[in-house]
């Protein structure tokens, strides 16, 4: 936004003045102080005008005056009226320790906001501060902190190309990052220590312990009961098989019935075995009698036998009469009528022997069954009294089946017990873990809430390092160096034709052991006829400092909406041969042809009549006027 014209009352030591600032094109300022003999234009007041400029739009001035020294001599305040395109203006007033400033709007009201938001738009709508404005709008003779004077510290040239292209955001982005990092760091940290916190919170509850001692407890539950069903298993294979033994019961008592009625049948058989003992002795005795009486006839026999057999033949062989006669056959006649005799008696003895020997052997058979009967019986006793054993096992066996079941219940009723025990570490364990999940869930929040910062200080600290003095900063310093070094040449070539080449550059320097760099500004030359080693003069330097702020001035001209069609240039002419002179008249002459209005202070005259308006500050009594001519 360009500058339209300044207004400023009881100002340094201007009454009031209405000063033009918008296509004035080429004009000459000098002085005449009238308060004083002195033959130069000294104190007249020139300077005040650029004053006035600087003091209403950024409350500074050149030479650093400020505060109520500002305020014309006998007044009780200054006011300082400049006017921007737009009918926008700037009022800056100042009674004594009292300054107030004012953004009047086109429609006459005021903008509102605090002074230093004021000053923040005054500076937005001219578009640079007030060290930028003093290097491209503003060149004074006096002003030692040039772009191009050796004196000027690399910071401060640095300060001035930030203020000139307007990167005091990225310092203010970089501040901005800066706290944003800080802050995220310091959240990191108390994350960090709240995470780790928690993470000591669940080592307290011990978690892995008392589950150990829980799976312990249940393991040697399980045992038991198992162990308990083992024996309740076993108990009831008993009880089974005593059950077995059990059931034969009514068998082994059907059995005992017929046992005892065999033992029965037994004990009569007894008796009669016993009775048909004495028959038997009877006929064995009436066998042995008739036995032997039949022994007796055979023997009897056998011997008449002999005795026939003896006399078998004709002949006796003891007298050898004939046998078939007389007392032999007498004899023999009477053996065979005794044989036969005797076998008539045998016969009934044999047949009485045959049947008593019958007899006998049909009593021994009844006796024998008898005896194989009481045998039998007595077998059956036997076994009765096996069965009875065995029945009475039985039976017995009927309260083993008891005992074992009940054995198997109690053994079951203990497994039942042992399941329904509480485990004494339940309620620890699940208090345990209902904290420790708590805790975790929070670690896990924590941790993603963690992760995230920790993406976006990775983020944030990309961007301090961008907007940090070795990023983006630095990226601008590098861009604009042949932009400067190109205009300013342009300008030396004017001015010295030629002879003198300037470099602008960065350098690189390693700022730490960090593997930190800053870059600094270089500024290097080449004088034609002079050695590197030899600096330049006074002349020469002053060409050089022109030059590099007109390239300043150029620089800014390249801001989209920063433009401003206007230059003060303060004793430029001064101090310069004929030759040098005539340099910058050509000079300002190049500039009136892309600027609007180009004042010029100056104590040489003689060089006013070639400018296209002149101002004269006449200063008389204390009290400065313009005298304006075109």
């Amino acid at each position: 936004m360009g500058l339209v014209s300044v207004e400023a009352t009881d100002f340094g030591p201007f009454k009031h003045i209405m000063l033009p600032l918008q296509n004035q094109g080429l004009v000459w300022v000098g002085g005449e102080n009238r308060d004083t003999k002195a033959a130069d234009s000294n104190g007249a007041g020139k300077t005040s005008l650029l004053k006035a400029v600087t003091w209403c739009l950024y409350g500074d001035t050149i030479d650093g005056e400020r505060g109520d020294k500002v305020i014309h001599k006998g007044a009780k305040r200054a006011k300082v009226v400049t006017l921007l395109d737009g009918d926008w203006k700037v009022d800056r007033q100042r009674a004594k320790g009292s300054p107030k400033l004012q953004l009047i709007q086109p429609d006459g009201k005021a903008w509102q906001g605090s002074k230093e938001d004021i000053q923040a738009k005054v500076i937005e709508m001219v578009g640079v501060d007030f060290k930028a404005f003093k290097n491209t709008v503003l060149y004074g003779q006096n002003d030692s902190a040039r772009f191009a004077n050796p004196k000027t510290r690399d910071g401060e040239r640095k300060d001035m190309l930030h203020r000139i292209m307007r990167t005091e955001v990225l310092k203010q982005c970089h501040d901005e990052i800066k706290v944003q990092a800080k802050v995220v760091k310091d959240e990191l940290k108390e994350l960090a220590t709240e995470i780790e916190t928690l993470e000591a919170r669940v080592h307290e509850h011990d978690l892995d312990g008392i589950q150990t001692r829980h799976d312990e407890w249940e393991d040697d539950r399980t045992g038991t009961i198992g162990g308990h069903k083992l024996s309740a298993k076993e108990h009831k294979e008993k009880a089974l098989e005593w059950a077995e033994v059990e059931s034969d019961t009514d068998a082994l008592e059907a059995k005992v019935k017929k046992l005892q009625a065999k033992a029965k049948q037994g004990e009569k058989m007894e008796r009669l075995a016993t009775a048909l003992a004495d028959r038997i002795q009877e006929a064995n005795d009436d066998v042995s009698k008739h036995r032997l009486g039949a022994k007796s006839i055979e023997l009897e026999q056998r011997q008449i036998q002999d005795a026939l057999d003896e006399l078998d033949g004709d002949n006796c062989p003891t007298c050898t009469t004939p046998l078939d006669e007389g007392v032999a056959h007498d004899h023999i006649e009477a053996k065979k009528v005794a044989k036969k005799a005797l076998t008539k008696k045998l016969v009934p003895l044999i047949k009485r022997r045959k049947q008593a020997q019958k007899e006998a052997e049909q009593l021994t058979d009844q006796r024998n069954e008898a005896n194989q009967k009481v045998t039998d019986g007595n077998k059956a006793l036997r076994q009765i009294s096996d069965l009875k054993d065995e029945i009475a096992e039985a039976k017995a066996a009927g309260e083993q089946v008891e005992h074992f079941i009940e054995m198997a219940r109690s053994e079951l009723k203990r497994a039942k017990d042992a399941l329904a025990l509480v485990n004494p570490h339940k309620a620890a364990l699940a208090k345990a873990k209902t904290k420790v999940a708590e805790y975790k869930k929070q670690i896990k929040a924590k941790a993603k809430i963690s992760k995230a910062k920790a993406e976006d200080q990775a983020h944030l600290q990309f961007w301090v390092r961008g907007f940090s003095g070795q990023g983006l900063p630095s990226f601008i310093l590098d861009s604009v160096m042949p932009f400067i070094t190109e205009r300013a040449n342009h300008y030396l070539e004017t001015l010295s034709d030629g002879d003198i080449v300037m470099l602008f550059s960065t350098q690189r320097e390693l700022k730490s052991a960090k593997g930190e760099f800053r870059d600094e500004i270089d500024i290097s030359w080449e004088i034609e006829g002079l050695d590197d080693s030899y600096p330049p003069s006074g002349g020469q330097l002053k060409k050089m400092e022109v030059s590099s702020d007109l390239a300043l001035m150029d620089l800014v001209a390249t801001r989209e909406g920063a433009h401003l069609d206007i230059l003060l240039l303060d004793e430029i002419l001064d101090g310069l041969d004929g030759e040098g002179r005539q340099r910058i008249l050509q000079l300002l002459h190049e500039l009136r042809s892309v600027r609007g209005t180009v004042f010029v202070i100056s104590h040489s005259s003689d060089v006013a009549e070639i400018f296209e308006k002149s101002i004269n500050v006449v200063k008389e009594g204390g009290v400065a006027k313009l005298e304006m001519t075109a």
